[in-house]
């Protein structure tokens, strides 16, 4: 009898335990709690996934596309100043642009206890400091990405929220046919720009893709990123660098983002590096 008693208070318990985790993920929402059975849990990696709209350092205007696969590119420059939401760059209104890009962090994250970690990235300025940073940001899913980037030289602080859709929807497939044609802006001061004003990215049906920067000619392709992939509005960059670059036959690769802005107009902005980390290119340009 006893041991037949045993087994029945075993049983229950079990039993039991099943009930509570089936009413608390009842009470969470099926498959938003780990063991509830479903593969998306707040502390995914796809809960972040998409492009998110902020402010670096109280002033610095930013923008960070975080990818499924946990590779994140964060760039940040001066906002427009001519645009009507340029002190509100996260407020309900389409991407205010940027006026100048400084230049962008890329690496790798992660997600623990509600918080977006990065020990792998690296910061890319403009003036071709490359420097290790490390990032890290409580979040909010769907709400608000908040945290410091820190280097050895101090730390910045970024607020962020989720692109509004009027300028940007990440669960769509990128198209190639609304980016084909001629963009006008600048190139990011780098190694393998020359000292001109301007810059054109041309791109073609057939996702050639050319960015003319003074004598400095760069080459390669555009693509939607993992097209297999249902809903991620990015495009991959390859670029070569041409013999009249500083930096010729160095290969850069990277990210296209395209957003919509409040005026009307579109901005493009492309962002890439070397296999080595030690240069990098940013193209923006608005139409």
């Amino acid at each position: 009898m006893a041991t037949i008693w045993r087994a029945k208070v075993r049983f229950f318990l079990k039993r039991s335990s099943l009930s509570l985790v089936a009413a608390a993920c009842l009470a969470a929402g099926i498959g938003l709690m780990p063991g509830c059975g479903g593969s998306t849990t707040p502390d995914s990696i796809t809960v972040l996934e998409g492009l998110w709209h902020g402010n670096r350092s109280s002033a610095t205007l930013m923008a960070t596309s975080i990818l499924h696969d946990g590779q994140f590119w964060l760039v940040y420059g001066t906002a427009n100043p001519s645009s009507t939401a340029a002190s509100s760059p996260t407020g309900a209104n389409a991407w205010v642009g940027f006026s100048n890009v400084e230049g962008f962090v890329q690496g790798t994250g992660s997600v623990s206890n509600m918080r977006f970690n990065s020990i792998d990235a690296l910061d890319f300025h403009g003036t071709l400091t490359i420097t290790p940073v490390a990032v890290t940001a409580p979040y909010v899913a769907g709400k608000s990405l908040n945290g410091s980037i820190t280097s050895s030289s101090g730390t910045a602080a970024f607020t962020s929220a989720p692109a509004p859709t009027a300028a940007y929807q990440y669960n769509i497939s990128a198209k190639l046919g609304d980016v084909v044609g001629t963009w006008t802006g600048a190139v990011v001061p780098g190694t393998t720009a020359t000292a001109t004003a301007t810059a054109t990215a041309t791109i073609d049906a057939a996702s050639g893709l050319k960015v003319t920067n003074g004598t400095c000619i760069l080459s390669g392709s555009i693509n939607p990123r993992a097209p297999g992939i249902t809903g991620e509005n990015v495009f991959d960059i390859a670029l070569l660098a041409g013999s009249a670059c500083k930096d010729a036959a160095v290969q850069y690769r990277g990210i296209g983002l395209l957003q919509a802005m409040n005026n009307a107009k579109a901005q493009l902005i492309v962002l890439s590096k070397n296999s080595s980390n030690d240069k990098s290119l940013v193209f923006f340009a608005s139409r």
